[in-house]
Order: structure tokens, then C-alpha cells, then sequence
């Protein structure tokens, strides 16, 4: 049986060019715990600085002093439709979106109302991401594509084969094909970049219903994660082929990609990167643990850390910062 931890690690970096992995060079607070039966899937702070957990048990609510559950039970009925949470993002009118394995739900933080949705097909009943664009859109990714929400109407528009086109690194435009979304971000410009399971990293001109390619980045073409950092490069984690980092994203015929070393189960699977707002320093989470990069170190390489004191750091499932220097972690033990 897991048990869900989060920590909480704080303090500025140490000169770590010799540390050992099992010595991270971070202080660490007591971990928050939750219950042994319930695993952690997301994490997420609000505008308010209040901490927002996805579990396979409801989404919890922490203030730093109490835990809050919501979920769907004889005493809450039918607040969720599964209480599986994949993923949470957060509106411009205080409202929570929540991701499930069976549809997506709004939360009033005002009123603590409910209100589910359900995207039109089977394909995209599982809410892996959410994103909510500057201009306050909320995107959703499923296995049935990219879709927007329009607050208007209360109804969604999806990129589909039906009304999209998908322009190749050839330049040949298509259809576009099935495609499952993992991963949404915003660039300076107002384009989003589109993650994929298998069908790469693509770019999305607001206003347009045209996609394109940027070229291959592995064998399967995994795009999971993806992250700007304050260069404005792109980094990008993988399922199974670790991290690269695209150096020049706005060209979309010469990004120019670099491959970080990596080895077969042994961090290779990249989940969310965060970085320092103080330190600039790349924070990573992984299915092995947590890797941190210093570039202003000599010949920077992510430093990988399987465990903090006595606590394993398996199935790193998520990362966050608060802006001031503390980042979570959220793993399994």
C-alpha cells in the first residue's frame, strides 16, 4: 500500500558539484502525509496560497494548518463524478476546475458549489491537463484532443480532423489525425504548445485551426511535460526518452534541441519541471525521484536525488513552488 507524501524543501542551494545523491542539498520541513488507502495524483496553489491536492480519493484543500476533502460520498453526493482527480488549474472569477477520470468540474470557491461537464466524446471522458490561457480561456486535454471551454455558452470546441489542419516540418498540410494531449503552455506571443503522448510537440496560432510540427523529438515522439523558463526556452520531458531543451522555439524549422543523457528506467520519465524564482535553479520531478540543473555550475548536468533523510522519493508525481522559495514535492512511499 502507498502512502502519499508531500515535502516541503526550502532554503537556497548549496555548492553541490560533489554531493552524493543521497545528501540532498536542500533543508527540508516535516512532510505533510496523507492517508495510507489514498494516492496523489496533482498539485496546484491558488491565487489565494492555498494548496490544492488531486487524489484517487477526492481533491483536498490545505491552509498550512488543516486539510479539507471534497468528494463524492453519502455525505457529499454526486459533487464529483469520479473522484479520481488528474488535474486543477484555476480561472480569472475564482472558480477551480478540476480534471477526473470521468469528466470536469467546476468549483465556485466563493459559494463551494459544484457543477460537472462532460466533453461530447467517450475518447475524451479523462482530463489529463488543464490550462487557463492569459486571456482567462480554460484549455483541456484528453485522449480525444485539445479543447477550449467557452464561458459563454458554457459548451467546448475541440481541434479535431473535422475542422483542423496540421502542417508537417515538410510543409505538406493534412488533416489532423487522433491525437492524445498530455501537456499545454502558453509563449510570449499568445501561441500554445501542445504536448502529446505519440504525436509530438505542436504549435497552435491563436485564431487559427492550424497546427504544426515541430520536428521529431524520440522514437515514439513523446512530448509529457512541458515548461518556459525564464530564457524563454522550452523544455520538454519525455515517457521514456528524459528531458531536452529547445533553445529556439519560435523556429519551428531549426528549434534547436538538446538531448539530456539519459539511461533506459533510470530517470527517464519526466513528470513537471518548476524553477527557483531566486536561484533561477530547474527543479524536476520523476518516477525515480527528484532531479534539480544549476547552470551556473561547471559542466551542468541534472543532479538526481532518490530520497530526503530517511524517505524515498519514488513516483515523484508532482512539483510546485509558492514564489518564495519553498517547493513541494508530492510522492509515493
Amino acid at each position: 500500500m502507498k502512502t502519499t507524501i508531500i515535502h516541503i524543501l526550502i532554503g537556497l542551494i548549496c555548492f553541490v558539484s560533489q554531493v552524493k545523491a543521497q545528501n540532498f542539498p536542500f533543508h527540508y520541513l516535516p512532510p505533510i502525509t496523507i492517508a495510507p488507502t489514498e494516492e496523489a495524483n496533482c498539485m496546484f496553489f491558488d491565487k489565494e496560497g492555498m494548496m490544492w491536492v488531486g487524489t484517487n480519493a477526492g481533491v483536498k484543500s490545505y491552509d498550512g494548518y488543516h486539510v479539507k476533502t471534497y468528494k463524492t460520498n453519502a455525505y457529499q453526493p454526486g459533487i464529483l463524478p469520479n473522484n479520481t482527480i488528474r488535474s486543477i488549474a484555476e480561472d480569472h472569477q475564482d472558480n477551480l476546475w478540476l480534471g477526473t477520470r470521468n469528466g470536469l468540474v467546476r468549483m465556485n470557491k466563493r459559494t463551494g458549489k459544484f457543477k460537472t461537464f462532460f466533453l461530447p466524446d467517450e475518447s475524451q471522458r479523462i482530463i489529463y491537463t488543464l490550462f487557463v490561457s492569459k486571456d482567462g480561456t480554460l484549455w483541456i486535454g484528453t485522449d480525444g484532443g485539445l479543447s477550449y471551454f467557452n464561458s459563454k455558452t458554457e459548451t467546448f470546441y475541440t481541434y479535431n480532423n473535422k475542422n483542423t489542419w496540421l502542417i508537417d516540418v515538410d510543409d505538406s498540410k493534412n488533416r489532423i489525425t487522433n491525437y492524445s494531449v498530455k501537456a499545454i503552455i502558453e509563449d510570449r506571443n499568445g501561441d500554445l504548445l501542445i504536448g502529446t503522448w505519440s504525436s509530438g510537440l505542436m504549435r497552435l496560432k491563436r485564431g487559427s485551426n492550424v497546427f504544426r510540427s515541430y520536428p521529431k523529438l524520440n522514437d515514439i515522439n513523446s512530448a509529457y511535460s512541458l515548461f518556459f523558463d525564464r530564457n524563454h526556452r522550452l523544455w520538454v520531458g519525455t515517457w521514456g526518452y528524459g528531458v531536452l531543451c529547445i533553445s529556439n522555439p519560435d523556429n519551428l524549422k531549426n528549434p534547436q534541441y538538446h538531448q539530456y543523457p539519459y539511461t533506459t528506467n533510470n530517470f527517464d520519465i519526466f513528470y513537471k519541471f518548476v524553477e527557483d524564482p531566486t536561484t533561477h535553479t530547474l527543479w524536476a520531478c520523476t518516477r525515480e525521484g527528484i532531479c534539480f540543473l544549476d547552470e551556473n555550475l561547471p559542466q551542468a548536468s541534472w543532479q538526481k536525488y532518490t530520497q530526503i533523510g530517511n524517505s524515498r522519493l519514488i513516483y515523484c508525481n508532482d512539483i510546485c513552488t509558492d514564489g518564495g522559495g519553498q517547493h513541494l514535492a508530492l510522492h509515493a512511499e
